[in-house]
């Protein structure tokens, strides 16, 4: 869509029920008109724009759960595809002439994803989770990983960052100082919150 002028450039329907999409960062060869779809079938489907409308790059299968996010990262060269169940997998992107995509691995983190953020150096992914964490994924190397066998991977650095409550955040403790007119204190009561999911999470 033209928002400005109020056109609509491109229409085209695919097959399934669309769940996420990201738009490659301008290069010489894209010209930033490259999205990467995801799909409640686990499928992806990369788009180019031209002046004769879409062009489907190509479709990959990727999980076998909905698609819950897609990131590419600010430099290009990686694309990070989440599915619902937790599992990233990781491509190598080639942006010389029509993108290109390299599977690297999947990494299993086995926890609902709600939000995704690449750090500015592409080498960081950060995720925000269901149960309240923040988790930050250092970028498989090509040349670790060895996916003759299969694509899994499970030994990427990660670090794991908790959300604490701030003390403003906490319910108040509940005292009497006074009952029936004698002084008497209550016993103080700790009360934790459950972990929030996180809504959001970016690199400052």
């Amino acid at each position: 869509w033209d928002y400005v002028n109020k056109n609509e450039y491109y229409s085209r329907q695919y097959r399934g029920t669309g769940t996420c999409l990201d738009w490659l960062n301008i290069t010489f060869n894209s010209k930033d008109r490259i999205i990467a779809a995801g799909y409640s079938s686990g499928i992806m489907r990369v788009i180019l724009f031209d002046q004769d409308g879409q062009k489907l790059i190509k479709a990959l299968k990727v999980h076998n759960s909905p698609i819950s996010h897609i990131r590419f990262s600010g430099s290009g060269d990686y694309l990070a595809v989440v599915s619902k169940k937790g599992e990233i997998f990781f491509f190598k992107c080639d942006t010389v002439g029509v993108l290109a995509l390299k599977p690297l691995c999947i990494f299993p983190l086995e926890v609902e994803i709600t939000c995704t953020c690449w750090n500015k150096m592409s080498t960081h992914l950060l995720v925000g989770c269901r149960d309240g964490r923040v988790i930050e994924i250092e970028a498989p190397k090509e040349e670790e990983c060895d996916t003759t066998e299969t694509y899994l991977k499970r030994d990427l650095n990660v670090k794991r960052f908790t959300i604490q409550m701030m003390e403003f955040q906490k319910p108040q403790k509940d005292e009497d100082d006074f009952l029936l007119g004698i002084e008497e204190k209550r016993e103080e009561i700790i009360v934790e919150w459950d972990p929030e999911a996180i809504l959001s999470c970016v690199y400052s």
